[in-house]
């Protein structure tokens, strides 16, 4: 899934597209979400276990299901 394509399935009708952007360039430039959330608290067994949940889940992830 693109930056777009992450744009477009978490918006709605009250988002900034913008600042969605925005807030992904910035994890981009501070090495990427998993460098970002492991510098903020989630463990690396918590990081596989998203990656293992949403890999090739674009559904799940454009409907919000983080179950």
């Amino acid at each position: 899934m693109g930056t777009g394509d992450a744009v477009a399935a978490t918006l709605t009708t009250d988002a900034d597209p913008l600042a969605l952007l925005d807030t992904l360039a910035a994890i981009g430039a501070l090495g990427g979400p998993e460098a970002y959330l492991l510098r903020h608290g989630l463990t690396v067994s918590q990081f596989h276990a998203l990656r293992e949940r949403f890999a090739g889940d674009e559904a799940g992830l454009a409907a919000g299901d983080v179950s």
